[in-house]
Order: C-alpha cells, then sequence, then structure tokens
C-alpha cells in the first residue's frame, strides 16, 4: 500500500469521522455515520425524503466499515452526552447487516442504529419492485405501452437467479475465510 493509498484510507475511519464531528457539531441538523462512500447517497436521500430533511442539514461521515461505525458510536454518543447536545442535534448511524447472523457476530442493537434487513443496502435497489418503479418513473411506461414489462419482469427474475447461483460458491468462500478468522477482501473481486 504506498503512502497516499494510506492516507485515503485514513480519511474513512472511526477517529477521522469522530473529529470530524467534534469540529462540525455546531451545524444544526441530522449526523449520520456510515460504513463508506456507497452508503451516503442511500441514506441520505431517504433522510431527506422520507423525514424532510433539508440536504444542507444532513451531515455524514463516512467510518470505514461496520466497526468503525460502532467505534465512532462509542465516543460521540459520550461527546453528546457531555456537551449536551442531544436537543440540538441528532446522531444517527447506520450499518449493514452482512453476515453478521451467520457467522454469530455479536453487535450490540441501540435505537441510534439502524441495520439493513438485508446482507447490504444495495441489495434494496436490486429488487424487482425497484426495476418496475425506475422503468414507470424514468421511461413512463404506464403511458407508453411499447415496454413489455411482464417480460422485462421475467427476465430481471431469471438473471438474479443466476447471479445468485454464480454468488453462492463466492459466499460459501467468504463465510468459510470469515469463519476462520480471514478477513477476505470483498473489493478486490472482479466480478465481471
Amino acid at each position: 500500500m504506498t503512502f497516499v493509498e494510506v492516507l485515503r484510507s485514513a480519511r474513512q475511519s472511526s477517529g477521522a469521522a469522530y473529529g470530524n464531528f467534534v469540529r462540525n457539531h455546531s451545524r444544526v441538523g441530522v449526523h449520520i455515520f456510515l460504513e463508506g462512500p456507497d452508503d451516503v447517497a442511500f441514506y441520505t436521500h431517504f433522510i431527506e425524503l422520507e423525514n424532510h430533511v433539508p440536504i444542507d442539514e444532513i451531515h455524514h461521515y463516512k467510518c470505514g466499515g461496520k466497526r468503525g461505525v460502532y467505534e465512532a458510536r462509542e465516543k460521540v454518543t459520550k461527546y453528546v452526552l457531555n456537551h449536551n447536545l442531544t436537543a440540538r442535534i441528532i446522531v444517527l448511524f447506520f450499518v449493514d447487516k452482512d453476515l453478521s447472523e451467520i457467522l454469530e457476530e455479536e453487535y450490540s442493537v441501540e435505537p441510534d442504529v439502524y441495520i439493513t434487513d438485508y446482507y447490504s443496502i444495495e441489495n434494496y435497489l436490486v429488487s424487482e419492485d425497484m426495476l418496475l418503479r425506475v422503468i414507470n418513473d424514468f421511461f413512463h411506461s404506464k403511458d407508453d405501452e411499447t415496454l413489455d414489462t411482464e417480460e422485462i419482469r421475467r427476465k430481471f427474475q431469471e438473471e438474479l437467479k443466476r447471479f445468485h447461483q454464480l454468488m453462492t460458491p463466492i459466499m460459501a468462500w467468504v463465510i468459510s475465510a470469515r469463519s476462520h478468522g480471514d478477513r477476505p477482501q470483498l473489493d478486490n473481486l472482479d466480478l465481471s
């Protein structure tokens, strides 16, 4: 790992997230702590739309993974309580379920921590309902009868099943490796 890569990865750590929060805690709004960069758009958009929070009042901190989010939570929660900030700001933490249940990993369930129901947030985006919503919203298929949504739905189900079949041996390997204490880097896998 080059020095530049070390510095880049340090930007996404529980320590960096906590330091940024301490510098920004006076900003009114919702402060959210996330695993990584892919989570920002998903949760920011969700909080903005579902809770009617203006985008400029959502402050995000990337913690470099689930463990980082929990480490940041421990520090941030103490800081918020010690400085009586609970009336002025909202602090929330978001993590993926990952393989925690299968590997019997213990993570505390807290009211300010949201844990996905599925493996990761991406699983909320890759669904038949989401596909049909995109088709309706972007291609206006309700007004345009040229799109065969039943064929699209069938093809999506077929390809999703194929994806699951292809991923089964990879995920079995990951579970085996993790159960033996190894930490395989899934970001390094070329799934193409």
